[in-house]
């Protein structure tokens, strides 16, 4: 037998490279999987797990460790496909359950600011009902974007949303020729009546026989409001 075979035989098969990285984004893989799959079919809870995205770098890094220790004198290299993937998975989860945690907020937000709107709005208009008048009532916010902002990322949940009521009156005590004392009487009735937490301003106004009478109070002056206030504060003008 040809000796330069026969050494080819007495040679053991150089060992296998390890590769690490490969067990933790197999892992992964499942792991994703079986969140999604649960999430999508039980709901949101299962979504919240994957929050927990960012354990996968701590799996990897056992990984690593592991090998460094159990396999010393056997070669190893980094798998960096999979280290690719297990970071831009951990990346994208942390991305969208960031973008996601932020619209929910901003919804909720949302909602709570509409709700506050709505509501000063109607204790509007059981005050004008309450004193036989009628109205067009309308509500808007004076609340920032920056204010808004900055309440979702303290998450400041007591945040209050100032809203500005307008009323323009069609009749006082049921007349569309009511007296300037008539007026401001009633006005200060139903601004007191308005007292609610989220009513930083309240407009006033009724046109009469060409002449429109217009006040405007803020702050604690509505719930305080009385008739001789009011006479002081009401604007008369020409209405043309």
């Amino acid at each position: 037998m040809d000796a330069n075979y026969q050494g080819n035989l007495s040679e053991k098969p150089a060992p296998a490279i390890r590769r690490v990285g490969t067990f933790t984004l197999g892992i992964s893989f499942i792991l994703l999987g079986v969140i999604i799959s649960a999430a999508l079919y039980f709901g949101e809870v299962w979504w919240k797990l994957l929050l927990f995205s960012p354990l996968v770098l701590i799996c990897l890094g056992a990984e690593i460790l592991y090998y460094s220790f159990r396999y010393k004198d056997v070669k190893y290299k980094y798998d960096g496909l999979s280290v690719f993937f297990i970071l831009f998975i951990t990346l994208g989860v942390m991305i969208c359950s960031g973008v996601s945690k932020a619209a929910t907020s901003a919804a909720s937000y949302s909602k709570m600011i509409e709700d506050a709107r709505i509501s000063a709005i109607k204790t509007a208009q059981k005050a004008v009902a309450d004193n036989n008048c009628a109205a067009n009532v309308n509500g808007n916010l004076s609340t920032s974007a920056s204010q808004i902002i900055a309440a979702m990322l303290n998450n400041d949940r007591d945040f209050k949303c100032p809203v500005t009521v307008g009323i323009e009156f069609i009749t006082v005590n049921g007349t569309k020729t009511p007296d300037k004392e008539q007026i401001c009487k009633t006005f200060a009735s139903v601004a007191s009546a308005c007292d609610h937490p989220n009513l930083s301003s309240l407009s006033l106004c009724f046109i009469v026989d060409g002449t429109g009478y217009h006040a405007v109070l803020s702050g604690s002056e509505i719930a305080n409001a009385n008739p001789q206030d009011i006479k002081n504060r009401i604007h008369s003008y020409k209405n043309i």
